[in-house]
């Protein structure tokens, strides 16, 4: 986890849209670790926080970095991810 940011977990609904990212799973074990795609989400407002695609696992989500530009094929919620 990255010092100073809020985390928020697989099935949390979201207060504020925006981008985030991957923080790690809930309970062990670390790997295997999601796609690269999988790395980053878009959140709206009142959707629940998703697990990762692949792996199928609860995780844990932070904020995306401010200025720095999304992933290339950045996931979105809207895309079918399970909660």
């Amino acid at each position: 986890m990255r010092s100073g940011h809020q985390r928020f977990q697989s099935g949390e609904r979201c207060v504020e849209a925006g981008r985030y990212e991957f923080d790690g799973y809930v309970s062990d074990p670390p790997e295997p670790l999601p796609q690269l795609s999988d790395w980053e989400i878009r959140v709206e407002a009142g959707q629940m926080f998703p697990k990762t695609r692949h792996p199928n696992r609860p995780c844990y989500w932070t904020p995306a970095a401010a200025g720095i530009p999304p992933l290339s094929n950045a996931a979105s919620i809207a895309a079918g991810w399970a909660v």
